[in-house]
């Protein structure tokens, strides 16, 4: 349900599911390379972070194991320019971030 910004999560009982990830920010963004992930987790997740491209082919992965969360870089610079999904992966969520890399 969306209601003036307000994102509400129903499990599969129809209670409102807990999100894990407190914060989620992927800057800057468009990018010209180097872009900071900071994550903020409601307890202690196993983080792991893909980078996809538009054709849904997964151009990196990392694993950073157990955390609560913290700013970590990534670099696109390699990639050529265009749509990159950032996907952030804990132990019970998965959001997914939009970032433009300009060349």
């Amino acid at each position: 349900i969306y209601v003036d910004d307000v994102n509400i999560h129903y499990g599969p009982a129809g209670i409102p599911a807990v999100n894990s990830i407190l914060s989620l920010d992927v800057y800057p963004n468009p990018s010209n390379g180097i872009v900071t992930l900071s994550t903020e987790f409601r307890k202690e997740q196993n983080l792991k972070v893909s980078v996809v491209n538009v054709l849904g082919e997964i151009v990196s992965e990392t694993n950073y194991g157990k955390t609560t969360g913290g700013k970590y870089t990534i670099d696109l610079s390699d990639y050529s320019a265009g749509t990159y999904f950032i996907k952030v992966i804990t132990d019970d969520q998965t959001e997914v971030k939009k970032v433009t890399l300009n060349k």
